[in-house]
């Protein structure tokens, strides 16, 4: 993972002031002005103060309408974004006022602009907003770190179980959840290790919504094939080694999606399933697989 990008309260005021100079639209929470009306403010202390100690912090999606923030940016992302573009790379740059990683507002070189990318679970370009200097930022500027944060943690989760189950000690894991009497492809398989082997219920069971609602990918990622022998067609199961490609396979699919598609995103995302600092990483998931397999006795 890339290092944090650092920004200063007075640096992000600095290129907001300088964004609408040069006419960049800047996004803004639709309905009630939450940042100016004191009687909303004086309940979001918590909220705008994005020191280490205080976010992110879960009822802060509510407080600050992230949700309403997430639509209104996805309604005028036409005007925001390159036609081809990943809606959350767009929202990226918005959050740090920047085409991309060392880029800034006025040089924009291919050559020296990494740019943001969350959909490619080995991606280094999928930043952690920063926020030790974020002291009493104003609301706007708190939902938009918010958005850059769900979609960091959300991008770190998905991949964190991906390098968990390719762990060589995840293919008893993996098998132990394989049930003869029920239909063996990836969604499945994915259902019932991630509810057996996680750790978070809350992120957990909204990674399980986004696996069963990104049902359609490519064949490849659903396990199980048809192998003729003797004339016969046989179904072949898939070996340990197999069902970590295939599941890894899902998993990729599943970020691509999430992140492309804002819809899924913002389910996934809803009442602050991915706003807890500490979210299980690789490593403390394939401990608990192979945890769980020497107390079954796999």
């Amino acid at each position: 993972m890339a290092n944090p990008i650092t920004l200063s309260a007075f640096v992000l005021t600095t290129l907001l002031s300088s964004a609408l100079s040069i006419g960049i639209p800047i996004i803004v929470s639709p309905g009630l002005n939450v940042s100016s009306n004191p009687n909303v403010t004086a309940n979001l202390p918590s909220c705008t103060n994005l020191t280490y100690a205080y976010a992110p912090n879960i009822p802060c999606y509510t407080k600050l309408q992230e949700s309403a923030y997430l639509e209104n940016f996805n309604l005028t992302k036409a005007e925001l974004c390159a036609p081809d573009q990943l809606w959350s790379t767009c929202l990226l740059q918005a959050v740090y006022l920047a085409p991309g990683v060392n880029c800034t507002m006025v040089t924009n070189i291919t050559s020296t602009c990494i740019p943001f990318d969350c959909a490619t679970l080995t991606s280094t370009t999928c930043p952690q907003p920063q926020s030790s200097n974020f002291t009493n930022i104003t609301v706007d500027e708190a939902q938009q770190w918010y958005g850059g944060w769900n979609i960091y943690s959300l991008h770190t989760f998905i991949a964190s179980w991906a390098l968990a189950l390719n762990a060589t000690s995840s293919e008893p894991a993996i098998l132990s959840v394989i049930n003869p009497s029920v239909a063996t492809r990836a969604v499945t398989v994915l259902e019932a290790l991630i509810a057996k082997y996680g750790v978070n219920p809350n992120a957990d069971s909204a990674l399980i919504e986004l696996v069963n609602v990104t049902t359609v990918s490519p064949q490849a990622v659903y396990g199980g094939r048809n192998l003729e022998a003797k004339g016969q067609v046989q179904r072949h199961e898939p070996s340990g080694t197999e069902w970590r490609l295939i599941l890894a396979a899902k998993l990729q699919y599943v970020a691509d999606q999430v992140m492309g598609n804002f819809t899924d995103f913002l389910a996934a995302v809803e009442e602050g399933a991915f706003n807890t600092r500490g979210l299980a990483n690789a490593t403390v998931l394939a401990e608990r697989m192979a945890q769980n397999e020497t107390r079954e006795g796999l």
